[in-house]
């Protein structure tokens, strides 16, 4: 399959954040399950060029292949979904990374696209007009990056990724470093940011990784739970019904309902080596199994085949 990508190439359309996850969850993934591809980057092509004629450059580049992706950005620059209308007799998807705030909008653009890729719910769209053209599916990650590279696990917790207005990550943290656990806190892309080698390196050194799902008055399914997993870490997770739909609670990672919950659970565990090493043994070899480029790929194909 050749596939086109409209996409942001820096992290918020910002140089100075780095190259976009899309990279590795996207760009990367499609060429290990076997896809060629080609990128418009509207936030370069609105830098270098004039942005007026964006939508013609797409267009022309969309010939020959198979499938267009657009990733939206709310940034100066990014193409509108509407846009993507005058593109006729090639496939055309969406994707959210972050569909749960605003499921209405989420409906409104996808009806431009034949088909739309939700990877932070599985139900987003449930009770709307388009739900049927949505595949519900998880974050690919980029097993060259995340994988378990044998590292020794020095680090008992770590949280990578932006405490900032996250009270629940926070408040875990918190609890557990008030029970004499030591917890490691690196940034992400935005807050004192790391790499993706380096953020992913976090992961492979630590024996538990937490993954407060509950933000901003939502729940949503994360990439951080399933880069963890790949990198055998032990997941633990505040309550999520989207993860629980891909992993068993208990047997492939850990559920807390509360910080003191968190920082009791995660102390039982590392003072039981055998059953932390059993829980992360296990999440990995489901996610590397079941959920990778391969899998998530098949998904993106059957349902183009089926709208």
């Amino acid at each position: 399959m050749k596939i086109l990508f409209v996409t942001e190439k820096w992290c918020d359309g910002k140089p100075e954040c780095g190259e976009t996850n899309t990279y590795h969850n996207l760009f990367n993934t499609a060429a290990i399950a076997g896809h060629s591809y080609k990128n418009v980057f509207f936030d370069q092509y609105s830098r270098e060029r004039n942005r007026k004629h964006i939508h013609q450059a797409i267009r022309d580049e969309a010939v020959g292949c198979d499938l267009v992706v657009f990733t939206p950005l709310n940034i100066e620059g990014s193409p509108m979904p509407e846009s993507f209308a005058e593109i006729q007799g090639i496939k055309k998807a969406i994707v959210f990374w972050d569909s749960v705030g605003n499921p209405s909008k989420v409906n409104e653009s996808i009806g431009y696209f034949d088909f739309g890729i939700v990877m932070d719910s599985t139900d987003t769209c449930k009770g709307h007009a388009n739900d049927r053209k949505i595949l519900y599916t998880f974050t690919p990650q980029d097993t060259d990056i995340y994988q378990d590279d044998g590292l020794e696990r020095d680090i008992d917790i770590c949280f990578v990724g932006s405490v900032k207005r996250r009270e629940g990550r926070s408040n875990a943290i918190n609890e557990a470093r008030n029970a004499g656990l030591t917890v490691v806190v690196a940034g992400g892309q935005r807050e004192n940011r790391l790499s993706v080698d380096e953020y992913a390196r976090y992961l492979k050194r630590s024996k538990i990784s937490l993954n407060c799902s509950h933000a901003l008055g939502r729940v949503q399914m994360t990439g951080r739970a399933f880069e963890s997993m790949h990198c055998g870490a032990l997941l633990m997770e505040s309550p999520n019904y989207h993860l629980g739909k891909y992993f068993v609670k208990g047997k492939d990672y850990v559920e807390f309902k509360s910080s003191g919950e968190f920082a009791q659970k995660a102390k039982a565990l590392l003072e039981n080596p055998l059953e932390l090493s059993r829980i992360a043994s296990a999440g990995n070899k489901k996610v590397v199994n079941n959920y990778n480029a391969t899998t998530f790929w098949q998904g993106v194909e059957e349902k183009m085949a089926s709208v």
